[in-house]
């Protein structure tokens, strides 16, 4: 519970939204025992008790799924706040039913994020196919060294998103070297295709790769780059 709870304290300042009416609220403070959510527009924080989390939690896992009623048996504020929190994470999916929003406990996603491996590339295979299935952790996907060739031969070993070159950080031991991103995951297409060099691909450093694919905040390329972009700016 205590790694569960770190997760929580991790969402400090955060914008989340209720599961229900998409109402805008803030965890502004994580102590031992207690979590204070502030909803927008209000100066009046709603408290939390630890053990409510634990409650919850725990039942979540046994049953392997919650729904917004029974969270109201824990809490004395009102349920969507402590739904809203824990559907931030990846082990635990939101699920609709009729009218009713249901929580659901994943532990084979939990042990995918802990164990995830970030996508590169992997064999050399002969021909742009792409999708072949291969286990290391978990299933990871082959990647196409021809591919990657043709994508950076067309953009060049920098950067997409942030410009870096590792040619210009640590000289002829960096030249060449760029991680490649493939615009649609391949774990996603579950199925051999084609990949286009030039359209599927782009070169990206390790930094903004890990990014691109960041468990719950995973984010496309354009709007990593507009993160990126604003950044520089405002230092």
């Amino acid at each position: 519970m205590r790694s569960f709870w770190s997760k929580i304290a991790a969402l400090e300042n955060i914008e989340l939204k209720t599961l229900t009416h998409l109402s805008p609220f803030k965890i502004v403070s994580v102590t031992n025992d207690k979590v204070e959510v502030l909803p927008h527009n209000s100066k009046s924080l709603r408290i939390i008790k630890k053990s409510v989390f634990e409650s919850v939690f725990s039942l979540l896992k046994e049953n392997g799924s919650i729904n917004l009623e029974e969270i109201r048996e824990f809490v004395e504020v009102s349920p969507v706040y402590v739904m809203a929190i824990l559907e931030s994470f990846p082990e635990i999916n939101k699920v609709k039913q009729g009218r009713k929003i249901v929580l659901t406990y994943n532990s084979t996603k939990l042990e995918e994020v802990e164990r995830k491996i970030y996508p590169d590339e992997i064999d050399e295979y002969k021909g742009l196919i792409e999708g072949a299935t291969k286990k290391i952790y978990i299933n990871a996907y082959e990647r196409n060294k021809e591919a990657r060739v043709k994508c950076i031969q067309y953009y060049g070993a920098s950067c997409y998103i942030c410009g870096m070159k590792f040619l210009d950080v640590y000289g002829k031991l960096g030249k060449d070297f760029i991680h490649v991103h493939h615009l649609v995951e391949i774990s996603k297409i579950k199925a051999n295709y084609v990949v286009d060099p030039i359209n599927d691909l782009i070169p990206v450093c390790p930094n903004c790769h890990a990014m691109l694919h960041y468990g719950m905040y995973e984010v496309n390329v354009s709007a990593l780059k507009k993160i990126v972009n604003e950044r520089k700016q405002s230092i």
